[in-house]
Order: structure tokens, then C-alpha cells, then sequence
């Protein structure tokens, strides 16, 4: 009797967590990934893409576009998770987590639309909606760990 009891206390306090500590760690985890996103896509720039390299070069580069490709789903599955949590956790910030979305979202077409049509161009568009995102999720984490979470 006492096992069931001290689990449901468990349960309740896992359910009962901080709304707005859980956007905060996961606006973090978005930094995190787009600073993972940032290096490995520097590392295919470094050393070329799988068309233009051989051997144990073109083995990384596969890697690291592999990698690339799975971290940006992961960014688009967590800013819709960043989304709900913000709304739910701080509304007044929920004008950043929308942008947060639309930046992941823009940049992850331009990523498929610079394979697909292998213009540079689209690859500059990934690199704003990068140091776009870095910045509005970046500001989602400031604003939030402030006394007062204001939308200015």
C-alpha cells in the first residue's frame, strides 16, 4: 500500500513540473541544436559535398550531411514543442516562439530547396534563417529567465 502511494507521488510530481522552466530548457535545446547544426554544416563546406570528394572524405561529408538532415527535422519537431510549451508557459512570449517556427521552417525549405536546385543562393537563405533563429530562440531564453517576461 505504501509502494502504490509513494508512487503516485511520483507521478503527480512529474506531472506537476514548472510550465515555464520546461520552455526554457526547450528553447535551450533549440540553441543547442542549431549550434550543432552550424558545425556540422561548416564541416561539409570544409570538405566538400559528397559529389566533389573520394574515399574517407566522402564517407564524412555523408556523415555529416546524415547528421545535418536529422538535427533539422529535429529543430522543426521542436519549435512546434517550443510553440505550445511558450503559449502555455509565458503567452505574452508567444509572438517569439511563432517567429522562432516560421525562421525553423523557412530555413528548413531552403536547405531542401539548395539540394534540390543546387543554387547557392538557397543556402544563403539557410544561413539567415540560422542566425535568425539563433537569435529570436536565444531572445525566448533571455526574455523568459526575466522577472518580468514582457513581448517588447
Amino acid at each position: 500500500m505504501q509502494a502504490t502511494q509513494s508512487k503516485s507521488r511520483v507521478v503527480e510530481k512529474k506531472t506537476g513540473t514548472n510550465p515555464k522552466h520546461d520552455m526554457l530548457v526547450r528553447a535551450m535545446n533549440q540553441i543547442r541544436m542549431l549550434t550543432a547544426m552550424f558545425v556540422l554544416g561548416m564541416a561539409v563546406n570544409l570538405v566538400g559535398l559528397p559529389q566533389e570528394t573520394t574515399g574517407f572524405a566522402k564517407t564524412a561529408t555523408l556523415i555529416f550531411l546524415g547528421l545535418h538532415v536529422l538535427i533539422a527535422v529535429g529543430l522543426v519537431i521542436g519549435s512546434v514543442i517550443t510553440l505550445r510549451l511558450t503559449l502555455r508557459a509565458a503567452p505574452q512570449l508567444g509572438r517569439l516562439a511563432w517567429i522562432g517556427l516560421a525562421l525553423i521552417a523557412v530555413t528548413f525549405g531552403a536547405g531542401v530547396l539548395t539540394v534540390w536546385l543546387k543554387s547557392d543562393w538557397w543556402s544563403y537563405v539557410m544561413a539567415l534563417g540560422f542566425i535568425g533563429s539563433f537569435l529570436i530562440y536565444g531572445s525566448l531564453c533571455m526574455k523568459g529567465n526575466s522577472p518580468v517576461s514582457d513581448d517588447r
